[in-house]
């Protein structure tokens, strides 16, 4: 097991520390205990205005301390290299609570890879978890699980967006999708999202037990339609009785008891485009 002291972050963290003893030493040498506490106080004030810049722009502020941006906004080398300063000194302090929150989480393994659309609500997901902001990972989970049965069901685009989460749970349900477990799973998720949505704050903690529904909600999902899409017969149509209707006109035509005609070509176009359905 590797030394925990020998880890790249730690090191890091080492060099800062031995970093700050120096240049705290070179500056107060010299100086009387009077000077030094001038000093001390000027650090602190330059501390809380790079504080305020940041909380300005992350949440909604006063302007008490607006006027000392203003003058470092005339030397904007001094603000990079402030800002830069303290955004590095926060990630090397916070590498281990991503590592521990990265390693909490399991392996997202299918045998079918979602669209790209719904893996960048699943990679967010995760990804703000892992950095720390439950409120962004419930919220984004949420998102993820209803883009994920859009996606299963076909419904992109512009006709997705009429679709509700329980319109969404009651259809993959009923095209056995989901299972009664795995429908309840999933609206318990949507719940904590909405919540989240609406003035109801999350922890990590839940944040967590939110992705592990969410992971386990979409690899019920993807299983589920895998496994359709193996038994001859069985259709992963999200518009299944259109489909099923020009199947049977299809296998009419062919034995000749059928033909195209008008009806055919209306039930045609009931169809999806693209990869939103075959028939296995």
């Amino acid at each position: 097991m590797a030394d925990r002291e020998r880890r790249l972050s730690r090191e890091v963290q080492t060099y800062i520390e031995v970093l700050d003893e120096e240049d705290a030493r070179e500056g107060s040498r010299g100086l009387s205990a009077q000077e030094r506490e001038g000093q001390a106080g000027a650090r602190a004030l330059v501390e809380a205005t790079v504080d305020d810049i940041i909380a300005s722009r992350e949440t909604i502020t006063d302007n008490q301390l607006a006027l000392l941006e203003n003058r470092l906004q005339s030397e904007p080398d001094l603000l990079e290299a402030l800002l830069d300063d303290r955004f590095t000194r926060d990630v090397i302090a916070n590498v281990s609570g991503y590592v521990s929150r990265t390693l909490r989480l399991s392996r997202l393994e299918a045998s079918r890879i979602p669209s790209k659309a719904t893996n960048v609500y699943v990679r967010e997901a995760m990804r703000t978890y892992i950095l720390g902001l439950p409120q962004a990972s419930v919220a984004l989970s949420r998102a993820a699980l209803e883009q994920a049965l859009k996606e299963i069901l076909g419904y992109q685009g512009e006709q997705g967006t009429r679709k509700r989460m329980n319109d969404l749970l009651e259809e993959a349900e009923r095209a056995g999708v989901v299972d009664s477990v795995i429908r309840g799973t999933a609206r318990e998720l949507a719940n904590e999202g909405n919540e989240v949505l609406h003035e109801k704050p999350t922890s990590l903690a839940k944040a967590y037990d939110v992705l592990v529904n969410a992971q386990g909600s979409s690899r019920a999902c993807v299983r589920r339609t895998g496994s359709r899409a193996t038994h001859p017969g069985r259709l992963t149509c999200p518009q299944a009785r259109a489909s099923q209707r020009v199947c049977n006109l299809s296998a009419r035509v062919v034995s000749g008891t059928a033909s195209i005609n008008r009806q055919a070509i209306c039930q045609l176009s009931l169809l999806p485009r693209g990869r939103g359905w075959r028939r296995a």
